[in-house]
C-alpha cells in the first residue's frame, strides 16, 4: 500500500522545466496535446457558426474573439511544451483538462440570440483563464529548479489571465452591444500586443533554445492548423451541400484543391522560411497566420449560399476577401524580397526571383475578382488560380537552383555582364 502511494504521489508531482538542468528532452506531440488542439479548434470553427461574418461588425467581433481564444491556446501550448516530458504526469494533464472543460460549454452554443448564450460563452473563457492562472502559479511556484526568469514571467502571464477574466466575467452581464465590444477589444490588445510586447526582452531571454523545444513548438503550430483546415472543409462541404445543385460536386472539388494548394504553401514555407523558426514563439504572428486561415475559408463556405441570396456576392464579403488575398500577397513578397537582399550569389537568388513574378500574378487574380464577383463558379476558378500561383514556384524549388537550370545560366551570365 505504501508503495502503492509513493507511485501515485510521484505520478501528481509539479512539472519541472525541461532543460533546466541542461539536458533538454527532446520528444513529439503527445496524444494528449493532439486532443488539446482538437478542442481548441472545434471551439474557433465555432466563430464562424455563431457570426457567419455578415457584416463588417460581425467580422470584426469574430476577430476579437478569435484573438482571446487563440492567445488561451498559444499561452498552454507554450506551457506543455515547457513543462510536459516523455514520462507521464498526471498532474499536468489533470490541470489541463480542467482549462479545457469549460470550453465545452462554448462549443455548445448555438447562437448569440439571447442574453443568457452571451454569459454562457464569456464564463466558459473566463473559467478556462482563471484555471490556466491558477495552474501557472501552481506549477512555478510549488516546481523545484524553475529558471527564476521563466517563473517571473508566468507568474506575470498568470497576472493576465486573471484580469482577463474579470473583464470577460463583467462583459458577461452587459446587455450593451458596445460597451460588449469595447471590453473585447481591450482584452484582446491586452493579450495579443500589450502584454507580449512588455514580456518581449523576458521571453527571448528565457525562451531560449536551452528552455524552449522550438521544432516541437513548431510541429503543435503546424497540427494546429492541419485541424483549422479540416473543420473549415466540414463548414465547406456542409454548406455547399445545404442547397444542392448539379455544380455542387465542381464546387467541392475547387474547394479542396484550394485549400490543398493553400495548406501546400504554409507547410513549404515552415521547412524553408527560418524566420518562422525565430518566431515560433511570437503570439500575434502565429495568431495572424491562423486567422487567415480560419477566415478566408469561412468565406468561401459561404460564396455559393450569399449570391443565391444577393445574386451577387455582398460587399462586406468582398472586401474581406480582397484584404486576405493581398495581405498574403504582400506578406509572400516581404519575405521573398528579404531572403533576396540577404543572398549574394545569383544562383541562390533563382527561386525567389520566380517566385515573386507569380506573386504579381496574384495581384492582377485579386483585381478580376472584384470585377467578376457575380458568379460562384468564376470566384473559385479565380480563388483556385491565386492559390496555384501561391505555390507554382515550390515544385521546381530544387530544379531552379540547379546549376544545370537555364535560368540559372541565363542569370549566372547576366551577372557576369554586370560585374
Amino acid at each position: 500500500m505504501n508503495y502503492y502511494l509513493k507511485h501515485l504521489s510521484s505520478l501528481y508531482t509539479r512539472p519541472i522545466l525541461n532543460g533546466i538542468d541542461g539536458n533538454m528532452e527532446l520528444r513529439a506531440a503527445s496524444p494528449f496535446e493532439l486532443f488539446l488542439d482538437l478542442i481548441f479548434v472545434i471551439a474557433l470553427s465555432k466563430l464562424s457558426y455563431l457570426f457567419e461574418l455578415q457584416t463588417i461588425y460581425d467580422f470584426l467581433e469574430a476577430t476579437l474573439l478569435f484573438a482571446i481564444i487563440y492567445s488561451l491556446w498559444h499561452t498552454v501550448t507554450t506551457y506543455t511544451v515547457m513543462f510536459m516530458k516523455k514520462e507521464t504526469n498526471y498532474w499536468t494533464r489533470a490541470m489541463i483538462f480542467l482549462v479545457m472543460l469549460p470550453l465545452i460549454f462554448f462549443i455548445s452554443i448555438q447562437s448569440f440570440e439571447t442574453h443568457v448564450q452571451v454569459i454562457i460563452f464569456c464564463m466558459s473563457l473566463a473559467i478556462s483563464k482563471i484555471l490556466l492562472a491558477l495552474i501557472l502559479r501552481d506549477s512555478i511556484i510549488n516546481a523545484p529548479l524553475n529558471n527564476i526568469l521563466t517563473s517571473n514571467l508566468y507568474l506575470s502571464i498568470s497576472k493576465t489571465q486573471l484580469i482577463s477574466s474579470i473583464l470577460l466575467i463583467i462583459a458577461a452581464f452587459i446587455d450593451n452591444n458596445l460597451l460588449f465590444a469595447i471590453l473585447l477589444v481591450i482584452i484582446a490588445v491586452r493579450e495579443v500586443i500589450l502584454v507580449p510586447h512588455i514580456h518581449k526582452k523576458t521571453i527571448r531571454q528565457s525562451f531560449s533554445p536551452l528552455l524552449l523545444n522550438k521544432q516541437l513548438f513548431m510541429e503543435r503550430q503546424l497540427l494546429f492548423i492541419i485541424l483549422i483546415f479540416g473543420e473549415s472543409l466540414i463548414s465547406v462541404v456542409n454548406n455547399i451541400a445545404t442547397n444542392p445543385t448539379p455544380l455542387s460536386v465542381l464546387y467541392i472539388i475547387l474547394v479542396f484543391s484550394i485549400m490543398f494548394l493553400f495548406y501546400v504553401r504554409i507547410s513549404e514555407e515552415t521547412e524553408y522560411n527560418t524566420e518562422l523558426i525565430e518566431r515560433s514563439n511570437n503570439l500575434s504572428y502565429w495568431m495572424i497566420r491562423n486567422y487567415i486561415i480560419f477566415t478566408i475559408f469561412a468565406v468561401i463556405s459561404m460564396v455559393p449560399e450569399l449570391i443565391e441570396h444577393h445574386h451577387h456576392l455582398p460587399i462586406s464579403y468582398l472586401i474581406i476577401l480582397l484584404a486576405i488575398m493581398l495581405f498574403i500577397a504582400t506578406e509572400h513578397l516581404r519575405l521573398n524580397l528579404k531572403h533576396l537582399n540577404k543572398l549574394s550569389k545569383p544562383i541562390d537568388k533563382v527561386f525567389y526571383i520566380v517566385d515573386n513574378h507569380m506573386i504579381y500574378l496574384m495581384y492582377v487574380v485579386c483585381g478580376l475578382l472584384l470585377i467578376f464577383h457575380n458568379s460562384v463558379l468564376v470566384i473559385y476558378i479565380l480563388l483556385l488560380i491565386y492559390f496555384l500561383l501561391h505555390v507554382i514556384a515550390l515544385p521546381f524549388r530544387s530544379h531552379l537552383i540547379d546549376e544545370d537550370c537555364y535560368f540559372a545560366t541565363y542569370l549566372n551570365n547576366k551577372s557576369n555582364k554586370d560585374i
